[in-house]
C-alpha cells in the first residue's frame, strides 16, 4: 500500500471519527433537553418545573413578560436563519391553530430566538410574518436570552469553527405549552402532528 492511499484511507478514518463525535454531542444535547422536559409517567405534569417569569422584547420593540401574554401559551425557540427546523416548527404551530379554529384566540404563540446577536425586533418582524399573523416574535439582550433558555431546559449552541457573521445554530426543536405564569405543562416533540397537538391544547383548555 503506497503513502497516498495510507494518508487517503487515515483522513477518512479521522472525518468519520470526527462526524461521529460531532453528532454525538448534538444528539446527547438535545437528549439532555428532552429528558429534562419529559412528564413523569401517569401524570400530566412534568418531571420538573421547567420555564416561568421571562423579561424579553418582541418585534415591535416592545418590553414584553410572560404577563403581556395573558392565559395559555405556545413557544417554539429558534432563530431566523434556521434552514429547516424553525420553517417546519412553525410551520406546524400554525397548522395547529388552524386545528384548533376559535379555541386558537385562547393560545398566545411565540417564538423566541436563541440567536439574539443577529435577531433584531425588525429583523423577528418580518420574519415571523411569513408564518401566522398571530405569532409573536420575542428577542432580549444575549444575557436575557441564555437566562429564558436555561429555564427552559432548551438545548442551543454557535456550530463550532463558523464565520463569525454568517454561523449557524445548534438547538432542539420543540414546541412548548406554557401556562399563565410561563411554566411549561407540556411539550410537543418534532414528529408530534398538529391534530395531537391541537387536541392535547384543547385538553389544557378545558382545564383552565
Amino acid at each position: 500500500m503506497n503513502n497516498r492511499m495510507i494518508r487517503t484511507l487515515t483522513l477518512c478514518l479521522l472525518g468519520v471519527l470526527l462526524g461521529s463525535g460531532i453528532a454525538w454531542y448534538q444528539i446527547n444535547g438535545e437528549a439532555r433537553s428532552l429528558n429534562a422536559l419529559t412528564p413523569t409517567a401517569g401524570t400530566a405534569e412534568p418531571a420538573m418545573t421547567v420555564g416561568g417569569p421571562f423579561a424579553l422584547t418582541d418585534h415591535f420593540g416592545n418590553p414584553a413578560t410572560e404577563k403581556s401574554f395573558p392565559g395559555l401559551k405556545l413557544a417554539f425557540f429558534g432563530f431566523t436563519y434556521c434552514p429547516d427546523v424553525c420553517p417546519a416548527g412553525l410551520k406546524k404551530m400554525s397548522l395547529a391553530l388552524q386545528e384548533l379554529g376559535d379555541d386558537a384566540n385562547q393560545i398566545a404563540p411565540l417564538f423566541i430566538t436563541v440567536d439574539p446577536e443577529r435577531d433584531t425586533p425588525d429583523v423577528l418582524k418580518e420574519y415571523v410574518g411569513l408564518y401566522d399573523d398571530r405569532l409573536t416574535g420575542l428577542t432580549g439582550t444575549p444575557e436575557q436570552i441564555k437566562t429564558t433558555i436555561e429555564s427552559f431546559r432548551v438545548y442551543a449552541a454557535k456550530a463550532e469553527g463558523a464565520d463569525p457573521e454568517n454561523y449557524m445554530m445548534n438547538h432542539s426543536g420543540y414546541t412548548y405549552l406554557l401556562d399563565d405564569n410561563g411554566v411549561m405543562l407540556t411539550v410537543f416533540g418534532p414528529d408530534e402532528s398538529p391534530a395531537a397537538m391541537a387536541k392535547e391544547i384543547r385538553d389544557y383548555l378545558k382545564q383552565s
